[in-house]
């Protein structure tokens, strides 16, 4: 089964990249977070991915549906 990514923009103003596990009302689950990275340069636009919480060991994470924008 291929592994679809989505595009969460939160309240924030992080946008992740990220697989959404379950969600319900009230929260989502996912897994695999990526901050995507936008800078403008003289040359152009520059876009790359960073792990969006490096310091943890969690799998997967949940957050409330009122941080997404």
């Amino acid at each position: 089964m291929e592994q679809e990514f989505k595009l969460l923009r939160l309240s924030n103003g992080d946008m992740i990249i990220c697989q959404i596990l379950s969600e319900n009302d009230n929260e989502l689950t996912i897994s695999t977070p990526y901050k995507l990275m936008v800078r403008e340069l003289v040359d152009g636009i520059v876009t790359g991915v960073l792990k969006w919480l490096p310091y943890t060991d969690e799998e997967t994470i949940k957050f409330n549906r009122d941080h997404i924008s």
